[in-house]
């Protein structure tokens, strides 16, 4: 993998939907946009899926294209991959960062992510996500409490490999 979104912030959104993408995060837009030259802007994919999708996926474009081939693998009828496509490919939108490193959030994704006048962004690896505040506090509360009330889990690294 290359470099990895990490990290979570909570950012701004101004009265005509703008919003500054997190630095780090940006300099990983960059460097995942193979046809970004010096001087351009680079792109990136937000995919809003369907009603279980919370948050707006944010992916490079190296890793959309990844998603593309391996979305372009599956049988051309299968029901997998039509729902993939409609996920990926039909409930997502290509943005341009503009030259300060902002993004507009359009009206399907402001419906989406339900924000007031703040969103959170969240680094998962080989994408980030970008959440209103309310249900990113649900999210959070969620996933840690996953195995607060059954199995003990002291060390998150076990859940990984063994051999940590």
């Amino acid at each position: 993998m290359d470099l990895a979104f990490r990290g979570e912030s909570q950012h701004k959104v101004d009265q005509k939907g703008r919003v500054s993408i997190p630095a780090d995060f940006r300099q990983i837009i960059i460097q995942g946009d193979p046809d970004c030259t010096p001087g351009a802007l680079p792109k990136f994919t937000i995919v809003y899926g369907d009603e279980r999708l919370r948050c707006l996926k944010c992916y490079t474009e190296k890793a959309m294209r990844r998603i593309d081939a391996e979305i372009s693998e599956l049988q051309r009828s299968s029901p997998e991959r039509r729902y993939l496509q409609h996920f990926f490919q039909t409930r997502s939108v290509r943005v341009v960062l503009d030259p300060t490193g902002r993004l507009v959030l359009g009206n399907t994704l402001k419906e989406k992510v339900k924000f007031d006048d703040h969103v959170w962004f969240a680094g998962t690896g080989d994408s980030f996500e970008i959440w209103g505040s309310d249900s990113y506090r649900q999210h959070c509360s969620d996933l840690e409490s996953m195995f607060r009330d059954g199995e003990s889990v002291e060390d998150p690294m076990s859940l990984i490999d063994g051999s940590y």
